[in-house]
């Protein structure tokens, strides 16, 4: 009886479940209240509350991360689970404070992207550093830049610059 009562005892010792959190829980839906060009940092933080981290490059843009993760542990005698919910809305705004991409989301919806007006003649100019400028609209080039994976910081500000003709 002594060894079966050590028995559970040690069993209900070894048996837990722990909680592990990073960041504070965001609305994920707001981010795609959110649009590219005219949302500002203000409206961004009534919509998200206060960013988890903010960076500030050298060019003067901000990123603003919004990020919450929480991982659920539980155990038993043999088995152990472990449940984890990731959301992460990191936003790049520029100098003025606009919005000007998101850099990475998940588990969060992307925001709207900017409306380009054009002129009724417009004809984009072919712009240094990009051939394909004639081929293609601005939109589909940024468009295609924000869909080009693998480039680095730099490199795509470099592309962004040379379609804009900044």
């Amino acid at each position: 009886m002594k060894q079966m009562l050590i028995a559970a005892v040690a069993a209900l010792l070894v048996a837990g479940c722990a909680t592990a959190t990073v960041g504070k829980p965001f609305n994920a839906a707001n981010v795609g209240q959110l649009q590219e060009g005219v949302s500002s940092i203000t409206e961004a933080r009534g919509l998200l509350g206060e960013p988890w981290q903010v960076q500030t490059t050298g060019t003067g843009e901000h990123l603003y991360i919004w990020q919450y993760i929480r991982s659920d542990a539980k155990s038993a005698l043999v088995t152990v689970s472990v449940d984890t919910t990731t959301q992460q809305a990191a936003l790049v705004f520029g100098a003025d404070g606009k919005l000007l991409r998101a850099a990475n989301l998940i588990n969060v919806p992307a925001p709207k992207p900017a409306s380009v007006v054009k002129p009724v003649n417009w004809n984009p100019a072919p712009t240094r550093g990009n051939e394909r400028a004639t081929g293609s609209s601005k939109e589909q080039q940024l468009q295609e830049l924000q869909n080009t994976p693998g480039l680095s910081y730099e490199e795509y500000q470099r592309r962004y610059k040379a379609i804009t003709g900044q």
